[in-house]
């Protein structure tokens, strides 16, 4: 959290988040607490399945997630909605909910004067070895030749997914795709993973940040006594 307000000073910009702020949609109050008050300004979110509860969209006041909102510690984006942000038309799809061209989306009484759009999606797509082992082929992001709008994945300059935790940076087409994948290491089996965000430039160009890790620590658990050593 304290790193990303530092990028931000330092690049003067706002941050996307592309879903699953929290891990769980009934986080404890004393988290809640933590990131409205630490929490980066401007920032532009949509919902994962983890921040609904029960992954329902319907229930999504009852959640921690929506407690952030009530702060004004974030600006939720619903689906398709436009946010024009400097150089960027910002194109909103939460979980559950389709990406589509950013022709097919109204935006009477918007000045889009961005140069170029992007959209952010909370849906898993993966590229390469970052997967989990049954991951389904349709799934995968280079696949997709189908979706291609003169060259670019559904028409966007940019595309940034999450869900997926393994982040990787591809192109397709003329497309940029970049997955952030987690922002911090939960579990033993990422403990050589290295979080990192995207820093996105005005030309269209996404550069992927290793978040510093050093002072990180792993906690061991004796599954025999169940007791931490």
């Amino acid at each position: 959290m304290f790193e990303l307000q530092q990028l931000q000073e330092r690049y003067h910009c706002p941050i996307l988040e592309a879903g699953d702020i929290f891990n769980r949609w009934n986080s404890c109050p004393q988290l809640i607490n933590f990131a409205m008050a630490f929490m980066p300004k401007e920032v532009y979110s949509i919902v994962g399945q983890h921040d609904l509860p029960h992954h329902r969209e319907s229930a999504l006041e009852q959640s921690a997630y929506y407690s952030l909102v009530l702060g004004k510690a974030i600006k939720e984006l619903g689906w398709a909605e436009v946010q024009p942000i400097r150089d960027v038309n910002l194109y909103a799809f939460p979980y559950g909910q389709e990406i589509v061209p950013p022709n097919e989306i109204p935006t009477e009484g918007l000045e889009l004067n961005g140069t170029i759009d992007v959209a952010i999606c909370h849906e898993y797509v993966w590229s390469g070895s970052y997967k989990y082992l049954i991951a389904s082929p349709e799934d995968k992001i280079e696949t997709r030749f189908s979706k291609l709008i003169n060259g670019k994945l559904y028409g966007y300059d940019v595309i940034v997914y999450s869900s997926n935790h393994k982040g990787f940076l591809v192109k397709v087409g003329k497309t940029t795709v970049f997955n952030c994948g987690t922002l911090m290491r939960r579990k033993f089996d990422e403990k050589d993973y290295r979080p990192q965000i995207g820093l996105l430039y005005a030309d269209g160009t996404v550069e992927p940040y290793n978040l510093d890790i050093s002072k990180d620590q792993y906690i061991k658990i004796s599954r025999e006594e169940n007791r931490i050593v």
